[in-house]
């Protein structure tokens, strides 16, 4: 499989017509005055760049943010499709990486997506990685880290 990810975290993106457009983006740290903290968004903005013989087929993408530790965190503890009590640990995007006419035999395809997660609580400072799988192989793992605020 030739598919790479090109990714950040912003505080706002959105995929629209094939274009990123991103708010706030290039930052890796999170800074806290107290735990638990609540981060009130996270964007997560990804080009994923499928190479020729990848195209044409449908490819998924899933996100899910671990600690230093490799512990799952949570990502969506309420809402539509959440029961109470349960929680999502995991987001996904499945596409089909298309050959527009114009695309020469050989080019890659580039597919932008984002994923946006709201009210992220945050337990523990340190590290974390948001680990990006395509296709279930890990095609990128992006730092953050989580501080506490000088006051």
């Amino acid at each position: 499989m030739t598919v790479e990810v090109t990714a950040f975290l912003a505080d706002s993106a959105e995929a629209v017509g094939g274009k990123l457009y991103v708010l706030g983006a290039g930052w890796d740290m999170v800074a806290v005055r107290a735990l638990p903290a609540v981060q009130s968004r996270v964007a997560l903005g990804l080009l994923v760049h499928t190479g020729w013989n990848d195209t044409d087929a449908e490819h998924d993408i899933n996100v899910h943010l671990e600690t230093e530790d490799g512990a799952l965190v949570p990502l969506v503890r309420q809402g539509p499709g959440v029961e109470p009590g349960n929680v999502i640990g995991e987001i996904g995007h499945r596409f089909v990486a298309q050959r527009p006419p114009l695309l020469r035999p050989g080019d890659t395809q580039t597919h932008p997506v984002t994923f946006t997660v709201n009210d992220l609580v945050l337990d523990h400072v340190g590290g974390y990685s948001w680990v990006i799988r395509v296709d279930g192989e890990i095609a990128k793992r992006l730092p953050m880290r989580v501080v506490f605020a000088d006051s």
